[in-house]
């Protein structure tokens, strides 16, 4: 154990992530099953993130803040429903992984699913999210006034702006 503050630290919370991910991490073994889970085609869970996404991609909706709130909607009840059914052995493997903490650590779920669905869900909208907010920035001018502003700071020294 190693201090940070006046915190006792284990190691695989201090180290990144991608040393320890298969044996250490106790999300891993989490986020590998969500994932395997969106992929077969036989579960809830996959058919309704392959609707979700192929309807959102579909639709003529363009108003960005309608389109993010709907996947912020859609990420919370799937992540509420992984949290109440689960699948296949979700919940047994989130069991065991909790087993294995000791008693001053603990399993955040939520954020493991949440990072989980990011992956699997907003890297397949993501293009279409940037294409709706580059839009409606365009038509409603604040992309122009970002631009402006940007050429404005270039032109100006650091000690114009207050940075010595």
């Amino acid at each position: 154990m190693k201090k940070i503050g006046n915190l006792d630290t284990p190691a695989r919370f201090r180290e990144p992530i991608y040393k320890h991910r298969h044996s250490a991490d106790p999300s891993f073994k989490i986020q590998a099953c969500v994932e395997n889970l969106s992929t077969d085609f036989r579960s809830f869970f996959a058919v309704q993130i392959k609707n979700f996404i192929d309807c959102t991609l579909q639709a003529r909706e363009e108003d960005p803040q309608i389109v993010i709130g709907n996947v912020r909607q859609f990420m919370n009840g799937i992540k509420n429903y992984l949290v109440k059914q689960g699948e296949s052995d979700l919940h047994t493997i989130i069991e065991r992984e909790r087993s294995k903490l000791r008693p001053d650590e603990f399993l955040n779920i939520d954020a493991i699913f949440e990072g989980v669905l990011e992956k699997i869900i907003l890297q397949k909208l993501k293009p279409h999210l940037y294409r709706i907010l580059v839009q409606n920035a365009s038509k409603n001018g604040s992309l122009n006034i970002l631009s402006s502003n940007f050429s404005l700071l270039r032109s100006k020294t650091c000690q114009e702006l207050g940075v010595t």
